[in-house]
């Protein structure tokens, strides 16, 4: 039961971490296009890959949803 729960509730918090990715993601492809200094493209290039990494584990919950019944 608790399982269900928690997944019920990852589905409800999927709008929002993805709204927040979509901002985070698109800021951070700008950034890579305008930076001119090595060290910030790093930088940026690790947010944007780690922004990336939360989207696929986003995508993953949306699996939930069939195992939940919603």
């Amino acid at each position: 039961m608790k399982t269900r729960h928690a997944g019920r509730y990852m589905l409800e918090m999927k709008h929002s971490v993805n709204n927040a990715l979509t901002c985070m993601l698109g800021n951070a492809e700008l950034l890579l296009e305008l930076a001119a200094l090595v060290a910030v493209t790093a930088q940026i290039k690790t947010m944007h890959s780690m922004a990336l990494r939360i989207n696929e584990v986003m995508q993953r919950f949306s699996s939930l949803r069939a195992r939940c019944g919603s």
